[in-house]
């Protein structure tokens, strides 16, 4: 009794080990928006950012981000594809020409795998432009104060916690990691994009997720979904051999508590 007590224990506190790691996994806060933008932050150029706005993006806004199921976008009515999954997605819109980040942190455990997996799209009647900023406004020469140039894209970037230089004179300042490049599919889409993407280089640390979006020429749509992200253990062979080497020991362990007892008797 006293044995099977003893492997019991053992089988226990392993178990509890990989129910630890299990409970420290990264997650995204309503990657599929079935409640609008909550645990997500909407930054456009030239307002400030807006934490879990209940209703997307303010009216204010040249370019907004809103919840919607798909079929027409609500500013210029235009068509759309219906949800990846769920019930919703989000999606931007234009009234005029503007840019906009829609962004959340996600804190990465150390010791853990991390993928990240979302699906996308972005439609756009004008071509596609980069003039390698994301500013509608920021000038790259002082002398002239000449607007940078003219940009129609989305891209989607891994960038520090606390970052926030998304409209600066270079699109790719400052971030770690660029997941989808710089993109404008031509009207209209039909299908939506998936993503796979490994963020374990980045275990042990806060990341932000930004969705970013610009548009000099309006009639540009990007919808994003089902945003997720799944944590496990790097290495499951070795928990494997950890599990069987401890079992093991706890046998032997007992093997010769029970010869020693034979030896007494």
């Amino acid at each position: 009794m006293k044995s099977l007590t003893l492997v019991a224990s053992i089988v226990s506190l392993i178990s509890m080990s990989s129910f630890c790691s299990a409970a420290k996994a990264a997650s995204i806060n309503n990657g599929g928006f079935e409640s609008g933008f909550l645990g997500w932050t909407i930054f456009n150029e030239n307002l400030s950012p807006i934490q879990s706005p209940p209703s997307g993006s303010p009216s204010n806004s040249s370019v907004r981000w809103f919840e919607t199921s798909g079929g027409f976008s609500p500013l210029s009515n235009t068509e759309i594809i219906n949800q990846f999954e769920g019930q919703s997605y989000a999606v931007t819109d234009h009234a005029e020409s503007g840019s906009t980040v829609l962004y959340q942190d996600i804190t990465l455990e150390p010791e853990l795998q991390h993928i990240l997996s979302f699906a996308w799209f972005a439609q756009s009647k004008p071509p596609f432009q980069d003039s390698g900023s994301m500013s509608l406004t920021v000038s790259d020469d002082p002398l002239t104060n000449n607007y940078q140039g003219p940009v129609q894209l989305f891209r989607i970037d891994l960038v520090p916690a606390e970052f926030t230089n998304f409209f600066g004179v270079s699109s790719d300042a400052g971030i770690l990691a660029n997941i989808v490049a710089p993109v404008a599919e031509p009207f209209p889409v039909t299908e939506w994009n998936n993503v796979v993407f490994d963020l374990t280089p980045w275990a042990g640390s806060t990341v932000r997720l930004a969705f970013r979006e610009a548009a000099i020429g309006g009639d540009f749509q990007a919808g994003i979904d089902a945003v997720k992200v799944t944590s496990a253990l790097r290495s499951v062979p070795e928990s494997n051999t950890i599990f069987a080497s401890t079992i093991a020991i706890g046998l032997g362990v007992l093997s010769k508590r029970q010869l020693s007892k034979r030896q007494k008797v």
